[in-house]
């Protein structure tokens, strides 16, 4: 039905927005009825690129969590140059330099490089290898250790890299084979523009450039210059230049330089020194395939600090190098994970015991590494991390596997009971995979390594010279491996006291039972074993005890010696009830026993037994006799009985009565005064200045111990000393050698006795630090070498724990060096790089503490810098100009395309004294500005020559550099024009009333800016026509001659001629038709005009837009308005200021149209049945006039720019008011806004105030000047943004408000003086409404050809026309009618001559006239 009313809406119930689906509804809260489907799009967030590497690299937890992004830039560079032939170089250049620039990392290598689809591909977030170019990924060829650079993989890493370090990347490549250096720019502030903006934000340009052309090039990134420089002679390169660098990763950057090299060589370990690693003691073993890898790291800080150079295969300190060379053997196997599973390589590191210490290495940040615990049995059997791993030959951190059950010791407690649990503790291990085992797209963890390795279908294998060995049993292969280790490599047991080389018969193998060693002692665990000891063991069947005889260690020795083992002979005890020896392993001896307990459990086995009876007859008077019982020589209790015997039978009764007895208990001690023995074996080995205890037994001529009954005093002796000390004393002895230390006491039958002991270095007491001088000499620049020993009390070098040094010299980083194992090391400082004032020494003081013995007192030295002998400064002159001599950082004047010759370099130390320049010096020096330096030229001090910029405006960085720019001069040459040459002028194409600017320019069209206001007198123009009273000079650095005025003439070329002094230019110049001032109207129809309503008028209206002066005008840019004001209609130009002319008609109805029908009759008549109906009145309505729509233009329509810069900035900087709609009255703006819902902006001209604007309009400058005044206020156009500022700053000195600034490079400084930035940086025009440029000189030109086309074409038709009039009017004045006629005439006209002699009249030529005009009538 027609009332029925519908809801326009989406299924959100929200206002219409672009994009959205709509339905129609009755109401708005209408449930659909069916259901529908609805497109959407969606794309990800720009913070996925730039936000991605935060999470992936804090991810980490791990402070060194840089050097994973910067892993990540060198993946990509491994992988470009993979197909190197000869060396891959990759360079990492850190550049904090303010001179240079603003802060930035590089990257840089010399791969195979990327073409513009490659670097577009580049760009895309996880386009991996798998989608890379067709598709089809062919993975590498296997290679040992997987060291294939196939590790640019995910299409992530590099992206999340660039952008954890900084907001901007610029990616520079030239790919192989071609001319081309490609450019392209991400950058955060960008995104988030086009993100406001409602822009593509995954959309931006590739810059195409040749090499060396660094012209885009801002100021606040100059250090690209010296890059960009660098590309010419490259075959291919890529180089990755991150700005917008986070201040907190410049200062770990620069504080942590030591520590991010080392995790970077970590790494690539083995991509930098081959598959063998760093191998110290024997040096990398590279393949013939494997070419070399340099990656060097550069860090310049500052202009006089000498920056930071370092190749990573000069780092020495990284984990895998100190696990290489560290180990004494090495266990490979192989271990494969089933079918389509990957290979695994690994190899086991056993890293021994060596005498007092482990030399399981520490970690360089950490060397208390909490990892490792102090007792190595504290986590034998925890289930161990020991693998580190890598991928395609790169270490991935996060990821350690854990010991496998055939080398753990919890699997292995049975077969290898023999050998020491902590033995376990020292392996270190490897794994080497290729990419079918997956990875973590930042390459932090494996997802799948340890998994697959530890599932029961992973075959390990023995690998043997390369090649898998044919041994089945792995775990039984490693068991014997680590045993051999122990056995050859540990060295935690002292053999001394060397008796003799014996066989052993007892050994059942023949090739063990020669040679065996005889020793009297052992040293193990700070106790001393030696022969005749009471031992007891463990972990034996059975427990045995008893003496020592003898130690015996298989092998050839002839003197003392370190084992990790060897056997014990043991008596055992008692005697009486054993009497056997047992060989068991030293290892068994059980540590904990004492003497007393070992004694007191022998006595234990001891049972009551009958020493001796006798029988002794009686002897009168003498009783009985009994003999000397002489074999109770053994101390304890004993009973003696006495029983009457019966003589001859034995029996003790008689009579059935008892005979008498008698019982005797009597304790056996020890004899006084016989001898003194030690009570247990003391530690032989003393340290100086530590007291330590000598616990003697006195014993009795049996053995027996006793106690003195008197008191005697101890005296100490050492063999060769005289002094003697009492028994707790300090040893202060200067060599720690073996000493027989004697202890007497005298009153003993025995009594003296004496110990071996070996005197070690005590606790530390003082440093010594070497040289020896307290001042010490050193050349600015150069590293200081001391050499610092610790020394105890009695000045002896001494190795203690946590003995680490510590050199501070105050404005440098302090340096460590380790003297716990040696007590002696080297610690090299930083270079010392002071700032020299006039050759000036300076002092600083060095300072040496040990952090963990707070008891030592620091050492001072005092360092005496002295300038530097090394280059330092560089000074460039020219011997054309003395007085020319080339500052640093200095902006020179030069003639613009003349020649710099002559241009001369010295060198100087930093005490002022000039270097010899010698041909290893000058092969040093570096121009930026040719690459054809001759060596014997710089071996003199001469430079190339310089060729100068032929353009004023083109500035120009030059530098000369030594060693590596660490000594550079740096100028900027601007060209300044040369004498004047000619005139130059610059114009459009002239209008009747215009103005003309020349200037004066040299030969290269420079402007001289020699024309002063004082040469406008002498300034001449002349031409044809010309209106010399309007014309008027102006000057400002150029000519502006204004008021140039032609009288009249027709339009076309004319030539002007200016003259000034000697100068004369001739200008041709096309006068065209002034601005449209007026319609006219060439063909209308007649008046009165009459139109029926809804009829067209038959002949159209021709309207002609003319200039002031009547000339036709070309300018399109008209728009007719039809504007009914009944009975008139109205034709005008859309500009206000151009006349309107009008024509009147009248509108009538249209008959043969009517609208409505309306009849009258009378009602109250009756009619008779069969009569006749009366005729009717009938009245037609016709339809009415409607009103003409107006129609409107945009702001950006108004106006034409002839300059594209101008045009650029300008629609840039108004960017939101291009598609303003502009009205004449509010009233329209109003009806606009309602009709858009108030989408589009509109401006009504009628509430606008104006202000003054700069620009001119060829067309309605009344309205267009409203319009612009408004929108761009005061804006001013300027060519540079150096000229922007010095305006400003002139205007601001004044006390002025200055307003915003344009220039036609593009930037914008606002009216508070801000500029810089994206937000005052127009962006490239292919991303803005821009305003349109007037018609160009070719359309002109063209324009001009089809009017002379056109009029020549009319002028043929008119002769044409014309010469066929005149053939047909030659035809019939020669037909024979006319000759009749002629002949006619001819007889009239005598018959007049006649007649007029009779009257005497002469009327000849009027008569004449008049039959020609009745002929031509005819």
């Amino acid at each position: 039905p027609s009332f029925e009313t519908f809801v326009v809406a989406t299924t959100d119930r929200i206002e219409l927005q672009d994009g959205s689906t709509l339905y129609l509804l009755q109401d708005e809260h209408q449930v659909l009825p069916t259901a529908t489907v609805e497109n959407i799009s969606f794309t990800p967030h720009y913070d996925t690129l730039i936000k991605g590497g935060t999470y992936e690299y804090y991810a980490s937890e791990n402070k060194e969590s840089l050097a994973y992004p910067l892993a990540e830039l060198i993946d990509n560079s491994l992988s470009a140059t993979a197909k190197n032939t000869g060396t891959r170089i990759i360079e990492i250049r850190m550049q904090f330099d303010e001179s240079l620039g603003k802060p930035a990392v590089i990257v840089l290598d010399n791969g195979r490089g990327m073409t513009t689809k490659q670097l577009n591909k580049w760009a895309v977030y996880r386009h991996s290898k798998f989608t890379k170019e067709t598709g089809n990924y062919v993975r590498p060829d296997p290679v040992p250790r997987s060291l294939n650079s196939d590790i640019s993989y995910f299409g992530v890493g590099g992206k999340q890299a660039v952008f954890h370090f900084g907001n901007v990347v610029r990616m520079i490549s030239k790919p192989v084979g071609l001319p081309d250096v490609h450019e392209l720019v991400l950058s955060e502030e960008e995104f988030e523009r086009k993100e406001k903006n409602k822009e593509d934000i995954y959309s931006t340009t590739i810059l195409n450039r040749k090499p060396g052309d660094f012209s885009h090039v801002s100021e606040d990134e100059r250090f690209l210059r010296t890059i960009i420089d660098e590309e010419r002679g490259k075959e291919s390169f890529t180089a990755v230049v991150i700005t917008g660098l986070k201040e907190k990763h410049i200062s770990f950057l620069k504080q942590n330089f030591d520590a991010w090299t080392r995790h970077l060589a970590h790494i690539y370990h083995y991509y930098i020194h081959g598959v063998n690693g760093n191998d110290l003691k024997q040096g990398s073993k590279k393949t013939a395939q494997q070419p070399t890898i340099d990656i060097q790291i550069t860090l310049r800080e500052k202009p006089n600090k000498c920056p930071r150079v370092l190749n990573l295969r000069e780092v020495d300190d990284d984990m895998q190098t100190l696990y290489i060379n560290s180990a004494a053997d090495t266990f490979e196997f192989k271990a494969s994970s089933g079918p389509g599973g990957g290979t695994v390589e690994g190899v086991l590191r056993y890293h021994p015991f060596l005498y007092d210490r482990e030399t399981y290495p520490k970690y360089p940040e950490d060397p208390e590494d909490p990892k490792d615990p102090k007792d190595p049995k504290d986590t034998c059997s925890e289930e161990r991390k020991i693998f580190e791993c890598f991928w395609n030959g790169r270490l991935i951190p996060g990821t350690k596997v854990a010991e496998f059950d055939w080398c753990s010791r919890k699997h292995n407690s049975r077969t290898a009971a023999d050998i020491p649990p902590e033995c376990y503790r020292r392996l270190s291990g490897v794994l080497f995979t290729d990419d079918n085992f997956q990875v973590t797209t930042n390459k932090m963890t494996f997802m799948d390594l340890e998994l697959k390795l530890k599932n029961n279908q992973t075959i390990f294998s023995l690998v043997l010279n390369g090649q898998k060995s044919s041994r089945g049993n792995i775990q039984k292969e490693f068991t014997q491996w680590l045993r051999n280790c122990n056995e050859k490599f540990d060295k935690q047991i002292k053999f001394v006291g060397f008796n003799e080389i014996k066989t052993r018969t007892d050994v059942s193998s023949k090739k063990m039972q020669h040679p065996w060693a005889v020793f009297s002692a052992i040293e193990w665990g700070g106790r001393t074993y030696k022969t005749g000891q009471l031992v007891k063991t463990h972990n034996t069947n059975p427990i045995l005890y008893g003496k020592v005889v003898q130690f015996l260690l298989h092998g050839n020795f002839d003197g003392d010696v370190y084992a990790t083992g060897g056997q014990v002979e043991v008596s055992r005890e008692p005697k009486a009830l054993w009497d056997m020896n047992k060989i068991v392993p030293i290892s068994k001896i059980d540590k904990t026993a004492t003497d007393e307990t070992i004694k007191k459990t022998i006595d234990s086995q001891k049972s009551d037994k009958e020493l001796a009876a006798y029988v002794a007859p009686h002897l009168g008077n003498n009783g009985f006799w009994f003999k000397k019982i002489e074999n109770l020589t053994e101390l304890g209790k004993y009973t003696l009985n006495l029983n009457t015997v019966v003589h001859e039978t034995n029996a003790v009764s008689f009579g059935g009565r008892a005979l008498p007895t008698f019982t005797l208990k009597f304790t056996i001690k020890g004899e006084e005064k016989e001898c003194c023995v030690f009570s247990y074996a003391m530690s032989p080995t003393l340290r100086v200045g530590v007291p330590f205890d000598i616990p003697l037994q006195i014993k009795d001529g049996y053995g027996h111990s006793t106690t003195l009954t008197s008191k005697l005093t101890p005296e100490l002796k050492f063999k060769k000393l005289l002094a003697d000390l009492v028994i707790y004393f300090y040893v202060l002895c200067l060599h720690f050698q073996s000493y027989d230390l004697e202890v007497t006491l005298p009153g003993l039958k025995q009594h003296t006795k004496s110990i071996k002991i070996s005197l070690l270095p005590g606790i530390p007491n003082s440093l010594h630090v070497k040289p020896e001088e307290t001042s010490i000499d050193v050349e600015n620049g150069d590293q200081v070498t001391f050499h610092v020993e610790v020394h105890d009390e009695a000045g002896n070098i001494t190795a203690n724990p946590k003995q680490i040094v510590r050199c501070e010299v105050k404005g440098f980083p302090p340096v460590v060096t380790d003297c716990s194992s040696t007590g002696a090391g080297q610690l090299v400082t930083k270079p010392i790089n002071l700032k020299i004032m006039k050759g000036e020494q300076q002092e600083l003081k060095a300072q040496f503490v040990m952090p963990s013995y707070k008891n030592i007192p620091l050492v001072m030295k005092e360092l005496r810098v002295l300038p530097s002998t090394r280059v330092s400064v560089m000074e460039l002159y020219s011997q054309d100009n003395e007085n020319l001599v080339l500052r640093n950082s200095e902006k020179i004047e030069w003639i613009a395309g003349g020649l710099l010759d002559n241009l001369f370099y010295k060198l100087y130390d930093e005490a002022g004294r000039e270097v010899l320049l010698t041909a290893e010096i000058a092969s040093m020096i570096k121009v930026n500005w040719t690459g054809d330096v001759f060596l014997e030229d710089l071996v003199k001090g001469k430079l190339p020559d310089l060729q100068v910029p032929k353009r004023v405006g083109e500035q120009r960085f030059y530098q000369v550099s030594y060693q590596d720019q660490s000594v550079s001069v740096s100028f900027t040459i601007v060209p300044r024009p040369d004498e004047p040459e000619r005139l130059k002028y610059k114009s459009d194409h002239l209008q009747l009333i215009t103005f003309l600017k020349f200037t004066l320019v040299d030969q290269y069209d420079n402007l001289t800016k020699t024309l002063t206001p004082t040469c406008l007198n002498h300034i001449k123009v002349e031409a044809e026509g010309l209106d010399k009273s309007a014309i008027t000079f102006k000057c400002s650095c150029a000519a502006m001659v204004t008021g140039i005025r032609f009288q009249s003439g027709s339009l076309g070329p004319r030539e002007l001629s200016f003259s000034y002094s000697d100068f004369v230019e001739h200008v041709s110049i096309k006068v065209t038709a002034g601005l449209p001032a007026q319609l006219k109207l060439i063909s209308e129809p007649e008046q009165p005009l009459q139109v029926l309503n809804d009829h067209g008028i038959s002949k159209p209206f021709v309207v002609q837009l003319c200039d002031e002066w009547g000339n036709p005008s070309p300018d399109q840019r008209v728009v007719v308005d039809i504007k009914t004001s009944p009975p008139g209609l109205t034709v005008s130009l859309k500009i206000n200021t151009i006349k309107e002319s009008t024509m009147y008609l009248t509108v009538l109805p249209d008959p043969k149209k009517p609208v409505s029908l309306s009849v009258e009759y009378d009602t109250s008549v009756k009619f008779f049945a069969g009569s006749k109906f009366p005729g009717l009145h009938l009245f037609f309505s016709l339809l009415p006039l409607k009103n003409v729509s107006l129609i409107h233009l945009f702001v950006g329509h108004l106006a034409l720019v002839q300059d594209d810069a101008a045009a650029w900035v300008i629609s840039w900087h108004i960017r939101g008011d291009m598609d303003c709609v502009i009205t004449k009255t509010t009233e329209a703006a109003q009806q606009i806004y309602r009709d858009t819902q108030g989408r589009q902006q509109v401006m009504a001209l009628d509430s606008v105030l104006c202000h003054g604007v700069l620009l001119i309009y060829p067309c309605d400058p009344e309205s267009c000047d409203i319009v612009f005044k408004n929108i761009l206020g005061d804006t001013i156009l300027i060519d540079d943004l150096d000229s922007a500022n010095n305006y400003r700053r002139a205007v601001v000195q004044n006390r002025i408000q200055c307003p915003t600034i344009l220039t036609r490079q593009g930037d914008r400084v606002s009216s508070r003086g801000k500029f810089g930035g994206a937000q005052n940086r127009a962006p490239p025009m292919t991303t803005l409404h821009m305003f349109g440029a007037p018609l160009p000189q070719q359309y002109h030109s063209l324009k001009e050809q089809i009017d002379l086309l056109s009029q020549y074409c009319s002028a043929v038709s008119k002769r044409e026309e014309t010469e066929r009039a005149r053939d047909d009017h030659v035809k019939k004045i020669t037909s024979p009618d006319v000759r009749q006629m002629e002949k006619d005439l001819d007889d009239k006209k005598r018959q007049l001559t006649e007649i007029e002699k009779e009257l005497g009249m002469l009327f000849e030529t009027v008569v004449d006239d008049f039959i020609l005009i009745l002929l031509n009538f005819n």
